[in-house]
């Protein structure tokens, strides 16, 4: 009995039915809406990681965000935050000008 419902493909359909149940759900969670407010700001690189720095804002913040370019310790940084409603912020590191 218990072989018939492992192998049956009713049990592939419910468990195909539940994944996608469960990853929509996730993607609903996830979803954080139109940006509120996008703004740029400075910063200078306090630490590095392998992929990515740690960065000291000039409102006392620290921020990581992903090494897409090459800095130094110390380095003065050009970021943009966005803001969004549910008051989580991402920072992004600005290109080299």
């Amino acid at each position: 009995m218990l072989k018939l419902l492992i192998e049956g493909r009713s049990a592939k359909a419910y468990t195909l039915a539940a994944m996608l149940v469960v990853m929509s759900l996730f993607f609903w969670f996830v979803d954080e809406g139109e940006p509120v407010k996008v703004y740029q700001t400075q910063g200078i690189i306090e630490k590095i990681y392998e992929k990515a720095y740690l960065v000291r804002l000039a409102d006392g913040r620290s921020v990581r965000v992903i090494r897409e370019q090459e800095y130094t310790k110390g380095t003065p940084v050009e970021l943009q935050i966005t803001q969004y409603p549910s008051k989580k912020e991402r920072a992004k590191l600005l290109p080299k000008s």
